[in-house]
């Protein structure tokens, strides 16, 4: 974890979900870090494998063309027999909900092969969003408006950002992300300047002052749609590990398993009904998860030559 945490990426990475995160579970590395690492105790760790990795907390999940009785058999007799089922797994409760939008600025190390020596500095502004199990239907609609704003040339995002040349790319873990049960909207720009943070933040928030006004162009939110749809339907090599993603928050935090998702083209209708009637569709969901969101981090990386140094 010590050699993960020297890169510059990945600190940043858990740096935004840390702060979005803070006061709950999801906002802790999994893994660890370094620095906790070497305080804990060898009961501490025992205690916390005891109470995490119980098998009443986990979910099992197979894909392909397998026999799932076979599997539930070979578990039993490997693994679960030694195990009494707990009373209840634990249900993690919601995030902390935070009232006064948060400043951050953290150093990490410095990259060893930078795009540009001069553009060292990441931006991010991150905003919790909605319950992925509670509100499916605001999920689809998040991923498409996602996808509208930052993927193509044509895209609000895009233009407002990589085409005035504000950033070399995206931050890393841009965009709207349903892994975990809160979801997450991140905008923001690797590779770009100090200079340039507050021009960046407010070239971010008069685009989404835009699109909650005007709207999403048809043609690009047609697009957009059709991609999502695609990308979801596309057979690959790695189509069960997809899936498995998609619906990993369902599986964990639904108490009733419902796996709404799965129905693809009916959860898509009234997206798509939407979309080609013209109808307000992405204005008020704007609105309501990003500009008048008041759970928002903004995130500012400088690299440094030094240590690791968190919260200047």
């Amino acid at each position: 974890m010590r050699t993960v945490f020297h890169q510059a990426e990945t600190h940043f990475l858990e740096s935004v979900r840390g702060f979005l995160y803070a006061g709950h579970p999801n906002g802790f590395c999994s893994g660890g870090r370094p620095e906790s690492m070497t305080s804990a105790t060898y009961e501490q760790v025992l205690e916390s494998y005891r109470r995490w990795y119980h098998p009443s907390n986990a979910v099992f999940y197979s894909y392909g063309d397998l026999d799932f009785r076979e599997t539930l058999a070979e578990l039993e007799e490997n693994w679960l027999k030694e195990y009494k089922k707990a009373d209840k797994g634990i249900r993690l409760g919601d995030v902390p909900k935070m009232e006064i939008p948060q400043e951050h600025w953290v150093k990490a190390p410095p990259e060893l092969d930078p795009v540009d020596e001069k553009r060292r500095v990441r931006f991010a502004m991150s905003f919790l969003c909605n319950d992925v199990v509670a509100e499916p239907q605001d999920t689809l609609a998040l991923a498409v408006l996602s996808y509208a704003l930052h993927e193509t040339p044509q895209s609000p995002i895009y233009r407002a950002l990589l085409g005035n040349d504000l950033g070399r790319g995206y931050c890393p873990g841009y965009g709207y992300d349903t892994l975990l049960k809160r979801s997450s909207f991140t905008v923001g720009v690797s590779h770009t300047q100090r200079e340039d943070v507050p021009r960046i933040e407010e070239s971010i928030l008069q685009t989404l002052t835009d699109v909650a006004h005007d709207g999403i162009d048809g043609d690009l939110a047609r697009y957009a749609l059709h991609q999502v749809e695609l990308n979801t339907r596309i057979p690959t090599s790695e189509a069960g590990q997809s899936l498995l993603v998609t619906l990993l928050p369902h599986l964990l935090h639904s108490e009733e398993c419902k796996l709404p998702l799965l129905d693809l083209t009916s959860a898509l209708r009234p997206i798509r009904i939407a979309v080609e009637s013209g109808g307000k569709l992405f204005e008020p969901l704007v609105r309501r998860y990003l500009l008048e969101n008041t759970h928002k981090v903004r995130v500012v990386q400088t690299q440094s030559m030094v240590k690791i140094t968190e919260d200047m």
